[in-house]
């Protein structure tokens, strides 16, 4: 067998491996310094939350005791911000919005490594507090403190945060409920309803705080369609009777609030303006006494104040401007190329003085046009009649003795005369003080008591329109008759005011009731008076013929504080409710006017609001009253001194 001529192939030489590529070296850390690396490691939750608590305390600081912060150092902090307490709570709600903001991040972070992380729900509620803490700091806090924004003063914008706070509360317990506890998360949402509806009805029935009473009112029902609706994918919702059970007790406190704060049958007078003459006067504050000069050169008002067991008179100035309508130092802008305004009057602004009176309730009225007051402060073991200088506070006692001052019409500018009542060996005395001479005279003595003694205006002779002379009679009721009385001061003779038909009638025309006050229109053409009994009160009005007798207006309350205006055409007085009339277990006053003519009767403010004793001025067109200084928000005990114009 022949051998074969091609050899066989040699195996293939593998061919050498390429030399190993060095690896990258690696990258050198950067170098830092020791203050960021420390600073990195400060950086967390817990250290923010720490210094944004820090910041606002010192705020706080800075606000309450300024007088801390050393003189040096606080001329150059209030050079660069104005509002320093401001600007230190914005650092510190900057710090805050990132403790939050680290936390969301933290809480992101854990929700991507595990889709059931069970606190993901968390997410947007803490995302949305960081969001809330930036808008603070950038949008109002740092502004203000640096002086580029003006800061808000006013409780009722305070009243509006702590609202939006509980909204927020409100979601939180809302997402707690549906995540943590998913079966009785309706219950747990009617038990958080229940608890606002109450505090609502507590807030307005107790305390009269309208405007946070609604407030909470409107988080109760809230909470309330929440409770209703509030439902868990693939959870059934168990205690569903207690629930509805918690829900209608709910509903009775939420619907007392809400029926009392409608407005209707409650009708309110428009006004064209409302000024807060005085405020942050504790105790009480009452029987106010309004003056305006006929070219609106002054604007006073005086007052009694109590002040724990002593009593003051207080007189100041309204500074309501009658021309503008706001406050007296509004100035007018001039036009280049135009003719200047009429020059607004200037209103005399008196210093505001406060006067001992002694320890019991009293009354004042402006005399000589508003130079003087006449008030029966009760001083010195007695009531007397003192005689006061608005203008330094000066107080001369002119008779003591006397009994209080009540409403009506005691004096008369024409005569320069007062009327007051002295009582003596069980009789009573109307007398009639002539101021220039301070001498008095005793016009009529009576068995019976003598109540708002008032000058009568006849009625505008032919001969003298002008109606400038004097007044010849006096009206007064004795509250235990049915009748009032007109005095002739000449004669010193009385008659009961009545019709000749009534006269005609004799025993037959038996009047029901007992007349407390009657007052005289400025006008001298009819009368007003009231007739109560321990069921209902009305005011009746009669001509001053003793015609056309008849009630205009009546009420299950207690009148006070009565007036005509100056027009005679109108009648302010104050209602006040000892019952549940408006829904509050408290007693609570509105201010009233009254058309004489027609009969309606409007409220000064909303009714729900408390007013009390109304004084209108001398030109008619502007009512003083005493209110809370805060109207619908808390006025933690202090009163205000408000000026209401008319249209």
């Amino acid at each position: 067998m022949a051998e074969s001529m091609n050899p066989p192939k040699a195996p293939a030489v593998p061919a050498p491996a390429p030399p190993p590529t060095p690896a990258p070296a690696a990258a050198k850390p950067a170098k830092s310094s020791a203050f960021g690396r420390t600073l990195a490691r400060l950086m967390t939750s817990t250290f923010c939350l720490v210094m944004g608590l820090g910041f606002i305390g010192l705020g706080v600081v800075a606000r309450l005791w300024p007088h801390h912060i050393p003189d040096i150092l606080s001329a150059v902090l209030y050079h660069f911000f104005p509002h320093l307490p401001y600007f230190l709570v914005g650092v510190g709600l900057f710090f805050l919005a990132m403790a939050r903001s680290m936390s969301a991040q933290e809480l992101v972070a854990e929700y991507r490594k595990n889709r059931q992380f069970p606190h993901a729900w968390k997410i947007g509620l803490v995302s949305f507090q960081a969001f809330i803490f930036y808008a603070g700091c950038f949008i109002y806090a740092v502004p203000v403190g640096m002086g580029g924004v003006k800061p808000v003063q006013n409780l009722m914008s305070l009243v509006w945060v702590v609202f939006f706070f509980l909204l927020y509360g409100l979601w939180y317990l809302t997402e707690h409920s549906r995540h943590r506890f998913p079966a009785i998360a309706g219950f747990r949402m009617a038990v958080v309803t229940v608890v606002l509806a109450a505090l609502s009805f507590i807030l307005w029935a107790f305390f009269q705080c309208i405007f946070p009473a609604l407030l909470v009112g409107i988080l109760g029902i809230i909470s309330l369609l929440i409770a209703i609706l509030v439902r868990v994918k693939n959870v059934e919702q168990i205690w569903s009777w207690p629930k509805v059970t918690i829900l209608v007790v709910s509903v009775f406190f939420l619907g007392h609030v809400t029926y009392f704060a409608l407005p209707y049958g409650k009708p309110t007078i428009d006004l064209v303006g409302l000024t807060l003459a005085a405020q942050n006067l504790p105790g009480e504050v009452k029987n106010l006494s309004y003056f305006t000069a006929g070219d609106y050169s002054k604007d006073e008002v005086a007052f009694s104040q109590k002040e724990g067991a002593d009593w003051n008179l207080e007189i100041m100035a309204a500074q309501f401007n009658q021309e503008s309508l706001t406050d007296s130092t509004t100035t007018q802008e001039v036009t280049l190329g135009q003719p200047p305004p009429t020059p607004i009057p200037t209103i005399k602004v008196l210093p505001a003085f406060k006067i001992p009176a002694g320890d019991g309730e009293f009354r004042s009225l402006f005399i000589k046009n508003g130079n003087w007051l006449l008030s029966d402060m009760q001083k010195r073991g007695g009531r007397g009649l003192w005689k006061v200088n608005v203008e330094n506070g000066k107080a001369v006692l002119l008779r003591r003795g006397i009994e209080p001052i009540q409403d009506g019409v005691p004096w008369s500018e024409t005569r320069g005369q007062f009327l007051y009542v002295t009582q003596s060996e069980g009789k009573y005395r109307l007398n009639v003080l002539t101021l220039a001479t301070n001498k008095s005279k005793v016009l009529l003595t009576s068995e019976n008591p003598i109540l708002t003694p008032s000058w009568v205006r006849p009625k505008d002779p032919a001969h003298n329109p002008k109606g400038i002379y004097p007044e010849q009679q006096v009206a007064y009721a004795d509250g235990i008759h049915g009748l009032f009385y007109v005095v002739d001061i000449k004669t010193g003779e009385k008659e009961a005011l009545v019709s000749e038909a009534e006269r005609s009638l004799e025993s037959k025309f038996a009047p029901v009731g007992k007349i407390p006050e009657v007052v005289p229109a400025p006008d001298g053409f009819r009368y007003l008076y009231v007739v109560g009994d321990e069921k209902r009160t009305e005011i009746w009005l009669v001509l001053a013929d003793g015609t056309k007798r008849g009630i205009i207006y009546q009420t299950n309350a207690a009148i006070k504080s009565i007036s005509w205006y100056p027009n005679g055409q109108q009648i302010l007085f104050e209602e006040v409710h000892s019952g549940f009339d408006l829904g509050f277990f408290k007693q609570a006053s509105t201010v009233k006017i009254l058309d004489a003519n027609l009969g309606r009767c409007l409220n000064l403010l909303p009714p729900q609001i408390a007013t009390q004793s109304p004084a209108v001025a001398s030109d008619g067109v502007k009512v003083a009253f005493v209110a809370g200084e805060g109207l619908w928000y808390p006025s933690f005990g202090k009163n205000g001194i408000w000026v209401a114009a008319l249209r």
